[in-house]
C-alpha cells in the first residue's frame, strides 16, 4: 500500500546542541526530501553547517525572517505586552525601557 503525502515540521534545527546531531538530522531530512510525497518545513537561524546541509536538498525555498522589520515587530509586541498585562504595566517606565531594549535588542529576528 503506497504512502499518502507526509507533512513534517522541524522547528529550531539550529538548537540541536551538537554538530553530530545536526548532521544526523540533516541526513534524515535529506533522505525524506527525496520522496515526492514528503513536504518538509524546517526553521533555523542561518548557520553555516545547516545552510550547507540544506543546499543538498532537491528543492528548497529560503525565507529569511531575521531582518529589521521582524526586530521592529518584536519591539512592538513587547511594548504592547508591557502596556496591557495587568502585572507588567505596574512596573516603572525605566524597567519597561530596560525590558524592551533587552528583548528586542537580542531577539535577532527570533
Amino acid at each position: 500500500m503506497p504512502l499518502d503525502d507526509i507533512y513534517m515540521i522541524v522547528d529550531a534545527l539550529d538548537e540541536i546542541p551538537d554538530l553530530d546531531g545536526r548532521n544526523k538530522a540533516c541526513e534524515i531530512l535529506n533522505e525524506l526530501s527525496q520522496s515526492s510525497k514528503a513536504h518538509i518545513l524546517t526553521t533555523s537561524r542561518r548557520e553555516h553547517d545547516i545552510t550547507e546541509c540544506m543546499s543538498e536538498f532537491n528543492f528548497i525555498v529560503d525565507i529569511l525572517i531575521q531582518n529589521p522589520e521582524v526586530d521592529h515587530d518584536i519591539l512592538l509586541y513587547v511594548r504592547e505586552q508591557l502596556k496591557e498585562d495587568k502585572k507588567l504595566k505596574r512596573w516603572s517606565a525605566a524597567l519597561h525601557s530596560e525590558i524592551e531594549e533587552a528583548l528586542s535588542g537580542q531577539a535577532d529576528g527570533m
